[in-house]
Order: structure tokens, then sequence, then C-alpha cells
């Protein structure tokens, strides 16, 4: 049964670029919503990999790889300052998501963005293939919060250096 799911998963992140506006998507168990905005970036690519970035409206980042990320159970999760969820909604902005569809290329041939956000202004859906100079920017804000998790393993290695 998770094959299954994890291949209509993947079916569905492979079929294309499409753009649609939907209801509200990502809300809270209790059904509150904050913020009014939530984000989700599921990437796949020709190397077999995935990872998974969630902004839920209540600032709570959430990140997941590998088979987590394919069927979307996060494996790691942070508060976002305000400050934060800002930045990431004004890249959103500057590069363009609301107006139009983001550039898809086919280059590499298998890497694959599904992206679904919401702000007050309405949902929208992407599917994005290829390196996309529209996604990048948003992705390496959420690949910087993704990075928490590795903090205190990182501060217990030796400073670089000579060691005695």
């Amino acid at each position: 049964m998770m094959r299954i799911l994890v291949l209509a998963l993947v079916a569905t992140v492979l079929a294309g670029c499409s753009s649609t506006s939907t209801g509200g998507m990502f809300g809270d168990a209790d059904g509150s919503t904050d913020s009014g905005f939530s984000l989700e970036i599921l990437y796949t690519d020709e190397a077999n990999l995935a990872a998974l970035y969630r902004i839920r409206p209540n600032d709570t980042f959430e990140f997941a790889g590998g088979r987590d990320a394919l069927s979307g159970q996060a494996t790691y999760t942070t508060l976002l300052s305000r400050e934060e969820v800002d930045r990431v909604r004004l890249r959103i902005a500057e590069v363009g998501w609301e107006t139009r569809e983001p550039v898809s290329t086919d280059d590499p041939p298998k890497r694959r963005f599904a992206i679904r956000f919401t702000t007050e202004r309405g949902s929208y859906s992407y599917r994005v293939r290829g390196e996309s100079p529209d996604v990048r920017p948003v992705l390496e804000l959420l690949d910087d919060f993704s990075r928490r998790r590795l903090k205190a393993d990182l501060d217990r290695l030796p400073e670089p250096g000579l060691q005695r």
C-alpha cells in the first residue's frame, strides 16, 4: 500500500507544470490559521533525492528528506520568526509566483518541484520542471531554515585550525 502511495505522489510530481487556485490548504489540526500564509515545496531530482519544505499558517517550518519527504512526513520542525516568514513572502513576490507560473526547463531532465502556497490573495499550485530561476531564490531561504537541524552537531565539531 505504501508503495502505491509513493508511486502516486511521484507520478503527480512528474506530471508537468500547472496552475490552479484552490481553497484553503494547510490549516492546523484544530482548523486554525494564524498568518494566512502557507507554503509547501516537494523537490525531487535525477539522483532520486527528495526534500519537503513546509511553512504552516502558524509559522511552523517543517522539513523532511528522502522517503519521509515523499510520504509527507516531516522529520524536523521549528518555529520561524515573523521576519523570517516575511522574507519568504517577499522572495515569492520578487519572483512573481502570484502573477505567473514559475519558469520550467528540461535541465536537468528529471528535476521537479511541486509547489503549493496560500496568501490572503488566493491559493496557488505549480509543477515546475528542471532548474528554475524562479524557484531557486525561495529554495535557498528554505534550505537555510532546514540546516538548523544540523546546528547542534556542527557546534560539537572542533574549530578549524591547528589542534594541540
